[in-house]
């Protein structure tokens, strides 16, 4: 009984890979939310989200039955970023125009006062929302 317990393989090298493909799919996620913020193209990023959203995450469920190697849980991390980022862009649709002079006048001047007072606010439930769906990619991989 006791030489079969070593037959089984242990857990920590899947844990490792759902963690690491959580990692890159979420950091990617948050780099397009970024990056939405910066150019105020929300509009076309959610579109281009909804686009790939379902041939994306078919792909990372699908990709290792037929790849296999060292570099899987990256690619499918970055298969995974349109479903994690389509939370987070999401809010970013009805943000108006103007808000830096809004964040301006209400006492926001530096780029971390506005972080910290305008866009964590309006984008936690969706970081926790992706978060939650990252980690659930990651443990079903």
């Amino acid at each position: 009984m006791i030489p079969l317990m070593g037959a089984v393989p242990p857990p920590y090298p899947l844990l490792a890979s759902g963690l690491v493909m959580a990692a890159i799919g979420l950091g990617v996620a948050c780099l397009v939310t970024a990056l939405v913020i910066a150019t105020r193209l929300s509009g076309a990023a959610y579109t281009l989200a909804l686009l790939t959203v379902i041939p994306a995450t078919a792909g990372a469920v699908l990709l290792p039955l037929g790849v296999r190697g060292p570099g899987v849980p990256v690619l499918q991390g970055m298969m995974l970023a349109p479903l994690l980022s389509l939370p987070l862009v999401l809010p970013l649709r009805s943000v108006q125009d103007n808000w830096t002079a809004t964040a301006r006048e209400l006492g926001a001047t530096s780029r971390p006062m506005r972080l910290r007072l305008l866009w964590w606010p309006l984008l936690k439930k969706p970081f926790l929302t992706s978060l939650v769906l990252a980690l659930a990619c990651g443990a079903l991989q």
